[in-house]
């Protein structure tokens, strides 16, 4: 080992899974490891820890680890959010399990407050609550514009199903909102993208196209009010290159705060009434694939379901298949 262990291994690790990650989230993971480099550093000079080695790091010395990431104040200089705190400590646990330590585990297991309790989810909003959101966004003022911008991102988040990572890379020219087809947006960067994700265009719930549309007027009018150019559909009001997902998660807030429904973002598109949401706005030809999807998910599981139930049959808890 060199002069700096911690940093060795975490290059090596990096190196060696790389291929199992997309580089939006290496560079995350990258980042996060860079901030544990040098915490684990000043620990080790105030003789805290008595070795920066992930391979020999004990059960006291991560949970020393852990107390830091949880006692010191994040690059905003607050308090590290509890999921947050869960983030690190999951790369810290895959470091240094990839070197045969598995003192993360044992951590938790002897210091169970530990671990991140699991959050429930926030509950689907039903349809007239999705509405409202449509509805809130078109009484915003033409003077407001930081509420204008703010449904502008959520028209694309609830009204098309969209990731935080996929609404940072979204370009204005890949929404289309022409009144002869379904209005869409077309995605070319999606989560996985160097691995798993594949392309592809997403459908636009008509109830919130006119927020997006609202919201792209005013895109142009900054743009040419700032003598400026900017690929994408959101962007950064000073540098006009891309958004955070920090500061998406920000825009979020907004409407959040102005509606008082807070909402999940990929999954909120999952109505608990597909039929509801899309009775007459959307052509057969547009969800038929979407449909098929459903119907074999839901064959497989119920074939699941009838398996189980005969399994439970036979043990002699009464369960009838039918």
């Amino acid at each position: 080992m060199g002069r700096n262990p911690f940093k060795e291994a975490c290059t090596t690790y990096l190196e060696n899974y790389s291929i199992n990650l997309s580089k939006g989230s290496l560079a995350v993971v990258r980042r996060r490891l860079k901030i544990m480099d040098r915490m684990i550093k000043d620990l080790s000079e105030k003789g805290q820890i008595t070795t920066t080695v992930p391979k020999k790091f004990t059960v006291d010395y991560i949970y020393c680890i852990y107390r830091e990431l949880v006692e010191t104040p994040g690059s905003n200089g607050k308090q590290r959010e509890k999921v947050t705190v869960q983030k690190y400590m999951n790369d810290l646990n895959n470091l240094c399990r990839s070197h045969g330590n598995f003192n993360v585990e044992v951590m938790y297991r002897r210091f169970p407050m530990a671990k991140k309790s699991h959050h429930k989810r926030l509950p689907v909003l039903n349809l007239d609550q999705i509405k409202e959101i449509a509805r809130k966004g078109m009484e915003v003022p033409d003077t407001d514009r930081r509420r204008i911008r703010a449904y502008g991102v959520v028209g694309i988040y609830l009204g098309g199903g969209t990731r935080t990572l996929e609404v940072q890379h979204t370009r204005a020219s890949n929404v289309f909102l022409s009144s002869e087809a379904t209005p869409y947006i077309y995605l070319d960067y999606v989560k996985g993208q160097d691995t798993y994700g594949e392309e592809r265009p997403e459908a636009l719930i008509p109830m919130f196209v006119p927020l997006v549309e609202r919201y792209l007027k005013l895109r142009e009018t900054l743009l040419e009010e700032a003598n400026a150019e900017s690929e994408y559909y959101v962007f950064c009001l000073d540098s006009f290159d891309m958004l955070s997902d920090k500061t998406i998660r920000l825009i979020r807030k907004i409407v959040e705060e102005d509606t008082g429904y807070y909402f999940r973002w990929k999954s909120e598109t999952g109505f608990s009434d597909f039929k509801e949401i899309f009775p007459e706005t959307v052509t057969a030809t547009s969800v038929r694939s979407m449909v098929l999807e459903v119907m074999a998910r839901t064959e497989v599981f119920n074939a699941f379901k009838r398996g189980r139930a005969a399994i439970m049959k036979v043990t002699g808890n009464g369960v009838e298949v039918a």
